[in-house]
């Protein structure tokens, strides 16, 4: 889907490379398997606790942004991640 977007960048011979393919497999196997999860969650518990379980994912978007491509301003960073994990506490609790 995000072909277009590469295209118009002119970027396509760098992702069309073999490198550019390998680089871009592990992003898409783990995609997929993220996507695989999320549905089977869906069928197991209701859905308000599925998606509120996988916003807590965004922590390590955070620590990953610090570790990896030194972010700067990680405070405020993570004070918004924490603000959307204490809503996903709360649609957990609220169907108790």
């Amino acid at each position: 889907m995000l072909l277009p977007f590469v295209v118009r960048a002119g970027e396509t011979k760098k992702v069309a490379s073999t490198g550019g393919m390998l680089l871009l497999l592990p992003l898409g196997i783990s995609s997929a398997l993220a996507a695989l999860a999320q549905f089977v969650a869906f069928s197991r518990i209701m859905v308000p606790y599925a998606i509120g379980i996988k916003r807590t994912s965004v922590l390590w978007g955070v620590a990953w942004g610090r570790a990896i491509f030194k972010e700067e301003k990680i405070g405020m960073r993570l004070g918004a991640a924490l603000l959307m994990c204490l809503g996903a506490i709360i649609i957990l609790f609220a169907g108790k």
